[in-house]
């Protein structure tokens, strides 16, 4: 099909090798992006190829994700997971049903191994994604709430990424998503801890989109006070 390409990766788990489909990055083209940068496509979606299924074992992770798997880890997945899987091809071409269903699949592999917490919570955010292009409220605050659960749980736990646009993203992230919770002291927090970033003027974009956050924040805060 147009658009895609096929290549060939090996599972850390059962060492076979199979074929994924990948998305050329020229056909990705995004239409606009919600206030918490979740984009919206033209037509093909990235997101929906971001994660790859061995279809031997199961085995499910980011096609990004190049954190090698320890013996105790590969374990785990094996007793819990592996021997309970019956060989199915989950590469192909994808429709978002399709995406969500893989995605699950990524939280349930990512939560037997133990995953850092980070790790877990970007699988929540692209699930809350998904939803919120089939206007599943009720799910996609599922995994928004889940995404914000992990998040600060890494935040406290983990030495997160020297790539500090990446993490201003996901403290403005956790912000906007309090925000859209109706929880604006919490979201109040969040942009004032981004704001204080060290990098924070490195990253234009960020800050202009953080300022206006934490001026909406503070005022639907204060609105609610006068409400009370």
């Amino acid at each position: 099909m147009k658009g895609f390409y096929e290549n060939e990766v090996r599972c850390q788990v059962c060492k076979k090798e199979y074929k994924i489909t990948k998305l050329l990055s020229r056909k990705a083209v995004v239409k606009k992006r919600d206030s918490d940068f979740c984009p919206h496509y033209k037509d093909l979606n990235p997101i929906f190829y971001s994660v790859n299924v061995c279809p031997h074992c199961g085995f499910t992770s980011f096609n990004s994700d190049e954190e090698k798997l320890n013996s105790q880890e590969i374990k785990k997945y094996k007793e819990k997971m592996s021997s309970k899987w019956k060989y199915q091809e989950l590469n192909g071409i994808r429709g978002i049903d399709d995406a969500i269903k893989i995605y699950k699949l990524l939280l349930l592999t990512y939560n037997v191994i133990d995953k850092k917490k980070s790790s877990i919570a970007t699988a929540c955010l692209r699930l809350a994604w998904l939803y919120r292009y089939k206007n599943d409220k009720e799910n996609e605050m599922k995994y928004l709430k889940n995404m914000i659960k992990n998040n600060e749980i890494a935040f406290s736990t983990e030495k997160l990424s020297v790539n500090y646009k990446n993490e201003l993203e996901i403290m403005f992230i956790v912000g906007e998503t309090y925000r859209k919770l109706g929880e604006f002291k919490e979201a109040v927090k969040w942009f004032t801890k981004v704001n204080a970033h060290e990098d924070i003027n490195k990253h234009r974009i960020i800050k202009i989109r953080n300022k206006d956050q934490w001026s909406l924040a503070m005022e639907e805060y204060r609105n609610g006070d006068k409400n009370e």
